[in-house]
């Protein structure tokens, strides 16, 4: 590109030193179109695992001290 070649004429130039067999851009069809959707399908889940754990996290009611735990506390205050 420095050069002032074209993007054809660099794709040639590295499908001369590499083989044909190397591509700048994979496909989008077949098996080589999962280098496109794998990494989407992988976002989605880990969005949905975020969001599913941060609403379980806010449904987890708070937990309050009972009389019994009320009363040991003001037993070891007493002891102290």
């Amino acid at each position: 590109m420095e050069e002032g070649k074209t993007p054809s004429e660099v794709r040639g130039a590295i499908g001369a030193s590499f083989g044909e067999r190397v591509q700048l851009i994979p496909p989008a069809s077949g098996f080589a179109g999962l280098v496109w959707i794998l990494p989407v399908v992988v976002l989605i889940i880990a969005l949905a695992a975020v969001s599913a754990a941060l609403a379980r996290w806010r449904r987890t009611p708070l937990r309050s001290a009972t009389e019994e735990d009320r009363s040991l506390v003001e037993q070891a205050l007493h002891d102290r």
